[in-house]
């Protein structure tokens, strides 16, 4: 048996909070830990410089354990970069596959569309979270795109 019409359009409206509103979020997560692991590289120098017995440093980085830590530190952030990007078009995509249900069903349509655009003050639309996301908040926004992710592309060998 097929599901249609305002059954239809109410599951849609979960593939819409997964794409608009579960996965953005998680999408922002990734990107701003990987924003966050990004910034230890300004670190580095002051971390792994040896010092003399007249505290003046030694020429370059300490060996083999930096180069590890940095090694590690940009498969992270790439990883975490990587994620935030996938887990976004993932959104995107459950958003395009609820608009192309709804686009096959008039019903379904008006139910998804009265979910997610009710109208607010002088009778205007907007796209905002249904109650059961936004703790019955008409005004709690959807997450906004997640920050640009930075990727390491340096290639250290031990």
């Amino acid at each position: 048996m097929s599901v249609h019409g305002d059954k239809l359009g109410a599951e849609l409206s979960a593939l819409y909070a997964l794409g608009r509103y579960v996965l953005p979020t998680l999408a922002e997560t990734y990107a701003v830990a990987n924003n966050n692991v990004a910034r230890t590289s300004h670190h580095d120098e002051a971390s792994f410089t040896h010092y003399g017995s007249v505290g003046q440093p030694y020429a370059g980085m300490a060996g083999s354990f930096a180069i590890e830590w940095m090694n590690l530190r940009d498969t992270l952030q790439n990883f975490l970069g990587e994620g935030s990007h996938n887990i976004d078009r993932a959104g995107e995509a459950m958003v395009d596959i609820a608009d192309n249900y709804a686009d096959t069903d008039d019903a379904a349509a008006r139910k998804l569309h009265a979910i997610w655009y009710p109208h607010g003050q002088g009778g205007q639309e907007r796209l905002q979270l249904p109650p059961e996301y936004s703790d019955n908040n008409p005004y709690a926004d959807l997450p906004g795109d997640p920050p640009g992710v930075i990727m390491a592309h340096r290639v250290v060998s031990t």
